[in-house]
């Protein structure tokens, strides 16, 4: 009786996710809000890994890892989603690795403005 007690009790969780928001904030538009996607499992935050390839500055190498995590976001919730500067809890990762070749990585949650 428990596992199916569980397995209602995710189904619930994956649902009320889809619906409902880590974050919402009104936009200049009224029409529109900022919905974040929440974690799985009833944690508090989704986020999503990019990997950036090494470049000669770190803001190249910051924009490579977010092109990485943006192609990866846009596959598995679609454009809308997959806006790195829409997301929340963004945190850079970045190594120096040579004189002129950086590396980084990022971390965020997709966020996304949807219609009320």
């Amino acid at each position: 009786m428990e596992f199916k007690h569980f397995i209602a009790t995710l189904v619930v969780t994956l649902m009320t996710g889809v619906i409902l928001s880590v974050a919402t904030a009104p936009d200049a538009n009224a029409r529109t809000v900022k919905v974040c996607k929440p974690g799985l499992l009833g944690g508090k935050y989704h986020f999503h890994h990019g990997n950036g390839k090494v470049m000669k500055t770190k803001a190249r190498a910051k924009r490579s890892a977010a092109a990485d995590w943006a192609g990866f976001t846009e596959w598995e919730y679609g454009k809308s989603w997959s806006n790195i500067r829409r997301a929340v809890k963004v945190k850079y990762n970045c190594k120096k690795l040579a004189k002129r070749a950086w590396q980084c990585e990022v971390d965020a949650v997709p966020c996304a403005r949807v219609k009320r």
